[in-house]
């Protein structure tokens, strides 16, 4: 989701189903203009302003690989269950856990 500005754009970037969104532009003015409008969907502390499209990036680049990481770990952990005689279910119970969440 972008909006244009005068010197940039303001970039917010829906993550996970918290709703992580980050919000960058050159212009503070600009910022300052699309984070009410942001904050209608985002959890106020879940919404990070950055000072730079660098950082708003990384912030991106590091969310996108956390949700790879944990996909990738489900799948060995349904294929390591599987192996072991485990249903999907039982998988899936072993994942939802208390002590693992």
């Amino acid at each position: 989701m972008a909006w244009p500005s005068g010197r940039g754009r303001v970039l917010a970037s829906h993550v996970n189903a918290e709703h992580n969104l980050t919000v960058w532009n050159r212009s503070p003015a600009a910022v300052r203009a699309a984070t009410p409008v942001v904050s209608l969907w985002a959890d106020p502390e879940r919404l990070r302003v950055y000072d730079s499209a660098a950082k708003a990036a990384a912030d991106k680049l590091v969310n996108n690989l956390t949700v790879a990481i944990a996909t990738q770990g489900i799948v060995e952990a349904l294929r390591l269950g599987h192996s072991g005689g485990l249903t999907s279910e039982e998988v899936f119970a072993v994942i939802a856990a208390p002590e693992l969440t």
